[in-house]
């Protein structure tokens, strides 16, 4: 699997590796429409995952350092994955 690209240090990247997450449902994106349409259109070809479910995967994990550091980092209610890191399960 490969390290997804980001700000973050490549240590609390690399524990995204083999976790798996949620993707955002009709429904959860249904809430924030506006953000939501930037982000379809900003990130065709990535995924789009709320961040609480991202957290609480990473925790689920025993990744409590990244999931804290995503927690400070991310301002918004979604995390978004390009489609090269990813592998549907």
């Amino acid at each position: 699997m490969i390290t997804p690209a980001s700000f973050a240090p490549r240590h609390i990247r690399r524990d995204w590796v083999g976790i798996v997450l949620p993707l955002a449902t009709e429904e959860e994106l249904s809430s924030n429409p506006v953000s939501v349409m930037a982000l379809r259109k900003q990130n065709v070809g990535q995924f789009i995952v709320l961040l609480s479910k991202a957290v609480y995967a990473l925790r689920q994990a025993g990744r409590d350092t990244a999931a804290d550091y995503w927690e400070a980092q991310i301002k918004g209610e979604y995390i978004v994955f390009h489609e090269k890191v990813c592998e549907r399960v």
